[in-house]
């Protein structure tokens, strides 16, 4: 379910700042009132019988409300200017310092893989390496954190922003429907409000960052790398080699897997039990088996890659052959084996790969 947009509460150091703002702006409004007060008082009250000391005694009063004034408006008029401009710098500040968090997560990942697939001898240096970019981010985390004074609510907002965003990616991963164009008109609703409310959000904030939570909401990296792999080893293998699990109770499928013949047309789907899987239906929309990750990222990152790769489903497949076949594990698999069953990508991915990555 969307949650209710709840604005953040400002932070106690711009409470202070904006109560010493809001009291020199009174405090000058009060003293100009009070100076035009006296003039017209004197202008009414003189006289023949005026003294000498009656005027110089307006005269000073009328001094001192004036010089206040001048001097609480030009302070509220100062603290006004300097801290939009101390706003406007901490803005351009913060999108320089997310730009960096951004290059670090990614030397990060780029490190995760490269410790996955490393010999063990340069497993360690690659550790170390990893733990000094670790400690890095979180260097670049507190100095994002230090301008929380400045635009405290503008950070929070976007914080709010990628909560939002998560929700409706997690809604849209396990209310995907079996079928393309079957989703129930509950969930687009939900989605739809997730989608108006995080608008909505992000029209409240200053330019530059409206850019800057696009930036954070695209694809990440990794996923964007899986996805180039997928379609450059579905060059290299004349069509993506997959594998399928059937059978088993936590690989339920509709259609007996022996009765498959090489060759024969399936198709990806979203898995029909609405939990984020993807799964290899036949013509008849029978479920043959649950789509394996041949990818190092979660389960739900590696969907987004098999969909930015080849598009949304459904992908068009080829059963080639049955594989391994797995011992029944009694508090998984209830008393059934699990059996592997290969397949082939035959749908045309939409990445474009250039002659360096095809040559890999």
């Amino acid at each position: 379910m969307a949650e209710e947009v709840v604005q953040p509460p400002p932070s106690p150091s711009r409470d202070k700042k904006g109560g010493s703002f809001n009291i020199e702006i009174a405090a000058a409004v009060l003293l100009g009132v009070l100076a035009i007060a006296f003039s017209a008082w004197q202008v009414r009250t003189a006289g023949p019988s005026t003294t000498g000391t009656q005027t110089f005694l307006f005269n000073c009063l009328q001094f001192i409300c004036t010089a206040g004034f001048a001097w609480f408006s030009t302070k509220a008029a100062s603290r006004h200017e300097f801290q939009q401009s101390l706003k406007q710098f901490a803005i351009s500040a913060y999108r320089r310092v997310a730009d960096i968090e951004r290059i670090v997560n990614r030397l990060h990942d780029e490190i995760t893989d490269m410790i996955a697939e490393a010999p063990k001898s340069e497993i360690t240096n690659l550790r170390i390496v990893d733990a000094i970019v670790s400690d890095t981010s979180h260097v670049v985390r507190s100095s994002i954190s230090d301008w929380g004074d400045v635009i405290g609510e503008e950070l929070l907002a976007i914080e709010q922003v990628k909560r939002l965003e998560q929700e409706k990616a997690q809604l849209e991963k396990n209310e995907r429907p079996a079928r393309p164009g079957s989703r129930t008109d509950d969930v687009r609703r939900e989605v739809e409000k997730l989608t108006e409310t995080i608008a909505s959000i992000v029209s409240t904030l200053p330019p530059k960052l409206q850019l800057e939570t696009e930036a954070e909401t695209s694809p990440s990296r990794a996923v964007r790398r899986a996805a180039r792999t997928l379609a450059r080893d579905h060059h290299a293998e004349d069509g993506l080699r997959l594998n399928l699990f059937t059978r088993g109770g936590i690989y339920p499928s509709e259609r007996d897997y022996q009765t498959l013949k090489r060759g024969e047309p399936l198709f990806i789907i979203w898995s029909k039990d609405r939990e984020g899987g993807m799964d290899a239906t036949d013509k008849a929309g029978r479920t043959v088996g649950r789509l394996l990750n041949r990818t190092n990222l979660p389960y739900d990152q590696m969907t987004q890659a098999m969909e930015m790769c080849f598009g949304p489903p459904p992908i068009a497949l080829e059963f080639l052959t049955e594989g391994e076949h797995y011992p029944p594990e009694a508090d998984e698999n209830k008393g059934e084996e699990t059996v592997s069953l290969e397949v082939r990508v035959r749908s045309i991915p939409l990445l474009k790969l250039g002659s360096t990555d095809k040559g890999r």
